[in-house]
Order: structure tokens, then C-alpha cells, then sequence
């Protein structure tokens, strides 16, 4: 996992069609404290947050 000098790291999309694994750079990044690794989402409240989750939908 690389880490930004601001703490956070990048979001990256993984896809399995037929057991093969592909992942894909969404360009976005979070700091780790922010994202709910189980559901798969950014938490909070801020806009910023928000965005990031609407991105991902």
C-alpha cells in the first residue's frame, strides 16, 4: 500500500470475472481512518467524503 506525504492512500477497484482478477486506479485517494473496509465506502459527513462515495457507485 503506497502512502501519501498527507496520509492517505489510493482507492483501487479489483473486478473477478471467471476467477481472473483485474484492478483498476479509480485516481482517488482517502485517508485509512475514513474508509469501512466491509462495506466497501468512505465514512463521514464531509462533501469531500460524499463525492468520493458518489464516484464509487
Amino acid at each position: 500500500m503506497h502512502r501519501e506525504k498527507n496520509g492517505n492512500v489510493p482507492i483501487i477497484g479489483r473486478i473477478t470475472v471467471d476467477g481472473k482478477i483485474a484492478q483498476v486506479s479509480t485516481k482517488l485517494e482517502i485517508h485509512p481512518g475514513n474508509w469501512n473496509t466491509k462495506s466497501g465506502k468512505a465514512v463521514g459527513r464531509t462533501a469531500e467524503i460524499q463525492q468520493i462515495n458518489t464516484l464509487l457507485e
